[in-house]
């Protein structure tokens, strides 16, 4: 379990209620990354990867969920900056072998719905 500093908390917190506004309260939520390993600057983003279940609609403006969850995290926390990767669950396979952080996302990103659950009761 790591440790999340206030601001980190009230950050990740924002994030992750818009992506499961926007996705569903069975998208697997992660943060990995610099602030996953605890080696972040202070300046550093916060790396986010979505596994989106299958069956969300294909017409969804992705860009516009990833978008919406950034401004949440900013409005939160001025200056925060989510990096969210979405990735559709019948696609893991192939992005495993197509985007290069996404093994170390896998192996090592932490679910952050579990690590929030009981600091942010508003995210269940």
């Amino acid at each position: 379990m790591i440790d999340l500093e206030p601001d980190e908390i009230d950050a990740l917190s924002a994030a992750v209620s818009s992506l499961r506004r926007d996705l569903g309260p069975d998208t697997q939520i992660s943060l990995f990354g610099s602030r996953a390993r605890r080696d972040h600057r202070p300046d550093s983003d916060y790396d986010i990867l979505c596994v989106i279940p299958d069956g969300l609609p294909r017409d969804t403006d992705w860009g516009a969920v990833v978008d919406r969850a950034d401004a949440a995290m900013g409005a939160a926390v001025p200056g925060a900056e989510a990096n969210v990767q979405l990735v559709a669950e019948c696609r893991l396979e192939d992005a495993y072998y197509e985007f290069a952080f996404m093994p170390s996302a896998l192996r090592d990103g932490i679910d952050l719905v579990e690590l929030l659950d009981h600091r942010a009761p508003s995210l269940r």
